[in-house]
């Protein structure tokens, strides 16, 4: 398990690479657990990749 902590600017402008390093986390291991501790708000970009991760994982024996 990895444990991925969200910076206070992960918005629509760094969506991408925050998608692209949780693939990179979810590839080398089974779960990543996302920790929003420094986060005052959550952008509509990060709801839908999270959203999304969770549909792409769903069978994979993966989660986040």
């Amino acid at each position: 398990m990895s444990v991925y902590v969200l910076q206070e600017d992960s918005g629509i402008k760094s969506i991408g690479s925050i998608r692209d390093e949780l693939m990179g986390l979810l590839s080398r291991n089974e779960d990543v657990v996302l920790d929003f501790k420094n986060l005052a708000s959550v952008d509509f970009a990060l709801a839908q990749l999270i959203l999304s991760a969770r549909k792409f994982l769903k069978g994979t024996g993966k989660s986040i």
